[in-house]
């Protein structure tokens, strides 16, 4: 399977096309961008030398989900989820590294899978779970994420949780803003990710970064249903893609 090289104009020009579309997505939902570049192109390289990239490059959109996640968000929810999430890290980047890549796809299409079908049951929690059963669920959870930098199960955890649209995608973007620092500095620390990429991947940044703005725009003419609505059609779209 073909390495992801950002050096080579090809692979950058596609990272730019993906990074456009995934801005959106992840604008409207709060969530999904990584996975839907992650959709688009691990069909053609390697996830081990596509993944880490992906991650730095949603970290360019810091400044604006920062802002979007500023007021409504559910600190008191997101916080420890991402703390825990943090501390799986090395394992589930060790997973990733060792992991044959036909087997870390399953990995991804199963997760999603689960995801979906726990979603679209139609299934909504009563009330907020305690502190430690969202530790308990962070754990496995939060190694999935950092295995295969699919965040779709965990943001499934979130949709389960009795809040409205604006409350649900100010958390999960809080979530995102908490832990994406910490797994940018440590896939630079485990040199998995080089500092010769930050530049490359900054002109595929200024992309995704103009169409989350756009998509956080489309966002405030949506209705709490449609958002939930387009959430769980997005999962299976995504879990779809995986899986063929």
């Amino acid at each position: 399977m073909t390495e992801f090289d950002l050096n080579l104009q090809a692979h950058l020009l596609l990272l730019c096309c993906a990074a456009s579309v995934a801005g959106f997505v992840r604008g409207f939902s709060g969530f999904g961008g990584p996975a839907t570049i992650s959709l688009l192109l691990a069909h053609l390289f390697a996830p081990a030398t596509l993944l880490p990239k992906i991650i730095m490059l949603d970290f360019y959109a810091y400044p604006l989900l920062v802002w979007n996640a500023r007021k409504d968000a559910n600190w008191r929810l997101s916080l420890p989820i991402a703390a825990v999430t943090v501390a799986m890290l090395p394992l589930g980047v060790h997973t990733m590294q060792s992991a044959d890549p036909a087997t870390l796809k399953r990995m991804i299409a199963v997760a999603c899978l689960l995801a979906i079908a726990v979603n679209m049951s139609g299934y909504r929690l009563q009330r907020i779970p305690p502190l430690a059963v969202n530790l308990l669920v962070a754990c496995v959870l939060g190694w999935a994420l950092s295995a295969t930098f699919i965040a779709l199960p965990m943001i499934s955890y979130f949709l389960l949780m009795p809040m409205t649209a604006t409350q649900c995608r100010a958390t999960v973007i809080s979530f995102s803003i908490t832990m994406t620092p910490f797994m940018v500095g440590y896939l630079i620390y485990r040199e998995t990710l080089q500092m010769g990429d930050v530049l490359p991947t900054a002109a595929a940044g200024a992309c995704y970064f103009a169409m989350i703005w756009l998509g956080s725009r489309a966002f405030k003419r949506a209705s709490d249903r449609n958002y939930r609505r387009g959430a769980q059609w997005l999962l299976l779209v995504l879990a779809t893609s995986v899986l063929l």
